[in-house]
């Protein structure tokens, strides 16, 4: 018996005299040092005149259960200090009836304002919104479809509907058979630099303005030339346009109320 469980393990067999059942789960050394977990369940059994005399059962090596515990538990702990979001889903694709939430992280409550019980079992589809670019979101579904990790930059939305960046990598998670069974999204919140990027965005559009009103030709001070004529210039990206639609709707952290992890 481990010294540690002693006290448990005689408190659980003294109330097995009256209860008349032991059902308890504890360490034990065994030769050499190794510390292993054992699950015992036994029934007691009485004299004639009803004095319990011995116990009568059986006893299960839990070890590597109790150690895979032991592990998910740090694991967990771990993941909860992290300022990353971290969101785990089924492996199967949506249109299967998959892709279910089984694990939020604390930074997920605190930046989205759902707690872990309000989302668990849901598809995570409610953190698109109006903004979010489509053709980010079909990409991403594919990579899922095909079993390929990804990584994108995709604008999510909270509960109160303010939108913020993340860089998301989504990576799916195997059994010991190779079978996939889970998706892990990893997500870092990109909001101020994608910020920055806009109000860069910004100011280069009204350079631009100012070049296409001058019916002349305009040269830089590196002496690049600059050509006024708008069928020239490149298009925004569909990315470009969804970071200039979010930004009307983008909540900064010091003006966001933050919920409390559940």
């Amino acid at each position: 018996m481990h010294p540690g469980d002693r006290a448990r393990f005689d408190r659980a067999q003294a109330a097995a005299s009256s209860s008349g059942k032991l059902d308890i789960e504890h360490r034990i050394i065994v030769p050499g040092g190794e510390v292993r977990w054992i699950h015992e369940r036994a029934e007691v059994q009485r004299d004639a005149e009803g004095t319990p005399v011995k116990l009568i059962g059986s006893t299960q090596d839990i070890s590597e259960r109790k150690f895979t515990e032991e592990h998910v538990n740090l694991l967990r702990l771990a993941i909860s200090q992290l300022n990353d979001i971290v969101l785990i889903t089924e492996a199967r694709p949506p249109e299967e009836g998959g892709m279910a939430i089984v694990f939020v992280n604390e930074a997920f409550e605190r930046r989205t304002g759902y707690a872990a019980a309000d989302v668990i079992g849901k598809v995570p589809d409610f953190l698109v919104g109006p903004a979010t670019d489509a053709e980010t979101i079909a990409h991403v579904g594919e990579a899922v479809r095909n079993w390929q990790p990804v990584r994108e930059e995709i604008l999510n939305y909270s509960k109160d509907g303010c939108s913020f960046w993340v860089d998301a990598s989504l990576v799916q998670l195997a059994d010991e058979t190779g079978f996939y069974t889970h998706w892990i999204a990893i997500e870092r919140d990109i909001t101020e630099r994608k910020m920055a990027e806009m109000a860069l965005m910004q100011s280069q559009g009204r350079y631009r303005a100012l070049f296409d009103r001058n019916p002349m030709l305009m040269w830089g001070t590196t002496r690049t030339r600059w050509n006024s004529s708008p069928s020239t210039r490149r298009p925004a990206s569909s990315k470009a346009k969804a970071a200039r639609n979010s930004s009307s709707s983008t909540c900064r952290t010091s003006a966001r109320k933050r919920t409390s992890p559940s």
